[in-house]
């Protein structure tokens, strides 16, 4: 996380009550045909949206328990372009709430902006059969705004049909930050693996397991993090709810819970 301005008081997040809100619509709404598009909470999936459509994206994150002794809450908004079949697009852009939970001191600020590039590499109508894998390739850029740095993200996801019932999902990458002036920066590798099931035409639930191994500087200790999935869909309203925990005496933080949704226009 990047430094904060000067942490001027504060009670609380004012994003929580939002996030329960939406987490309890989401849990009431009745039910469709088929499943939520995002199933994951940081793993990547390998779903494209089709050409010409266009979708409105939101993400709230609340992380909990880190060393440094803060909470932070980020809330990221995007525009997601369907290119073609197989390219997706959009446009992020993040705020976050930065607090320190012994005094109650906090600060919100714009974070950053970015692009997202997604390619699906498949045939167009090619249907997703049972243990097909079928690779993503993603690039993200990141200007962050409190420093001088950009972030660069490059993965490749594997989605694979184990079953009717069952989709998974498994994702390495390199997130590189760099700064031109000063040649500074770090470099680490991520990965991933999640699963989910269908347990009706609108609800799946599954899991993921997340790692960040860091190369640059040197001496930086791997992370581990897992836990629980859930999405569901509502025409063209989806929402996608989880959570990962920390572990280890050098894990990242103790909780970060996270709700996604989004609707096409």
């Amino acid at each position: 996380m990047h430094p904060a301005p000067a942490l001027p008081p504060h009670a609380a997040s004012p994003l929580r009550p939002a996030v329960c809100a939406v987490a309890l619509l989401a849990l009431v709404l009745p039910t469709p045909a088929w499943a939520g598009r995002k199933a994951f909470n940081r793993v990547f999936d390998n779903e494209v949206l089709p050409a010409r459509v266009v979708e409105v994206q939101a993400q709230v994150t609340d992380t909990f328990g880190s060393p440094a002794g803060t909470d932070i809450t980020a809330v990221w908004w995007a525009a997601a372009f369907g290119l073609s079949n197989t390219v997706e697009v959009s446009l992020p852009i993040k705020v976050t709430h930065v607090r320190i939970p012994e005094t109650g001191a906090g600060s919100t600020f714009l974070d950053s902006y970015g692009a997202d590039l997604r390619w699906r590499i498949a045939k167009k109508g090619t249907p997703p059969g049972f243990w097909r894998p079928v690779p993503l390739l993603r690039l993200i850029v990141e200007k962050p705004l409190a420093t001088a740095a950009v972030n660069f993200e490059g993965d490749v996801v594997i989605g694979t049909e184990l079953s009717k019932w069952v989709h998974s999902s498994a994702m390495i990458g390199v997130v590189s930050s760099s700064t031109a002036f000063t040649g500074e920066g770090s470099t680490k590798v991520t990965g991933g693996f999640g699963a989910v099931a269908n347990l009706s035409g609108s609800w799946r639930a599954g899991g993921e397991v997340y790692a960040e191994v860091p190369l640059v500087p040197a001496g930086g200790v791997p992370t581990f993090t897992a836990g629980p999935d859930l999405s569901y869909t509502l025409g063209p309203f989806w929402v996608s709810a989880g959570s990962l925990f920390g572990f280890g005496d050098r894990r990242p933080y103790t909780a970060s819970a996270r709700l996604l949704w989004g609707a096409e226009l």
